[in-house]
């Protein structure tokens, strides 16, 4: 009858991780299967596994409330259609390893179109939002009148968090990247930064790409450093207990940070995209941007070259001399 489904399962992740798949990865596809074994059960055999199986998961994906992940206890709710498209991609995934360990003949998932998931609005920042993030910085007020803190402690934490508001928008890194690097990716002298992709976030041997930051990101992160006596080796923003900082706690200051700056919404991605709009509107070409934001196809840029074509329709209308003379 071949090999269970639980058994392949723990095969597949193990093979995954000796390939350089970030723990973040992992995470995804052991929570994505789990929820398939679950369904179909655990002892089920992948050979007799139908179409059917995977249509009915996925179908109750979208109306059974699942337990949310993460540490913190939530109450179980229904799963978005882009993560219910995550788990599609993950079981095409996993079936695309059973037929190359001839555990199944045919990959079924590819009888399964994908669930529709609409794609999420982009909303990049304006210059006016990004002063007022950084006015709100430097304001600081949850760092004032700490008995808890040194005198030099505010002003570390201020500099650190205007460094990191200046990394992700001059350079478009992801929060796990921004999380994962050390204080040997920057060169102060040149202003390169090493950034390790995807992959193997946090054990340094990921793909790596090259992004650059300017002068204003130059100053923000040498008057934070200044302020440091960190190691080459250790992680380049830290939390103010001195701990590596990790996406869930950058999120959740990004996001105290904009309700002090009266802006909703504020995430990591949000100014990664203010990043790569701004690149295009200023005259960067899609394809060198395509290499300094770590993706492997353009799908992504497109939609932000759109974006900025846009902009520039509405410029045209507004400055052509046709609409204004005639």
């Amino acid at each position: 009858m071949g090999i269970p489904l639980s058994a392949a399962i723990e095969e597949f992740l193990t093979v995954r991780q000796i390939n350089g798949c970030s723990p973040y990865t992992l995470r995804n596809y052991r929570l994505d299967l789990q929820r398939f074994a679950q369904f179909v059960g655990p002892d089920t055999f992948v050979s007799t596994i139908t179409v059917e199986h995977v249509r009915n998961f996925l179908a109750a994906l979208q109306t059974t409330p699942s337990e949310p992940c993460g540490i913190a206890p939530r109450p179980p709710r229904l799963l978005s259609p882009k993560t219910i498209r995550n788990v599609h991609t993950t079981l095409r995934s996993f079936w695309r390893y059973l037929i190359e360990e001839g555990y199944v003949r045919s990959n079924i998932i590819a009888s399964v179109r994908p669930p529709q998931s609409p794609q999420p609005a982009i909303q990049p920042l304006t210059r006016d939002e990004v002063l007022a993030i950084l006015r709100a910085i430097d304001r600081s007020a949850p760092y004032r009148n700490r008995p808890d803190v040194s005198n030099v402690r505010p002003a570390l934490l201020r500099n650190r968090d205007r460094a990191i508001i200046l990394v992700l928008l001059d350079t478009g890194v992801r929060a796990g990247e921004l999380c994962a690097l050390r204080v040997e990716d920057y060169n102060p002298a040149t202003g390169a930064i090493v950034v390790r992709g995807k992959s193997r976030l946090h054990s340094g041997r990921g793909r790596q790409r090259v992004v650059y930051a300017e002068q204003p990101t130059h100053r923000a992160l040498r008057a934070y450093l200044a302020l440091r006596n960190a190691h080459a080796d250790e992680p380049l923003f830290a939390t103010q207990e001195g701990k590596p900082l990790t996406r869930r706690h950058l999120a959740l200051h990004l996001k105290r940070i904009g309700q002090r700056a009266g802006i909703p919404n504020l995430h990591p991605h949000r100014l990664r995209h203010t990043y790569a709009i701004e690149y295009l509107r200023n005259g960067g070409d899609p394809y060198t941007l395509q290499r300094l934001l770590g993706h492997s196809t353009l799908e992504m840029v497109r939609r932000y070259l759109a974006i900025s074509q846009a902009d520039c329709a509405a410029v045209h209308r507004r400055c052509s001399p046709v609409v204004n003379w005639l």
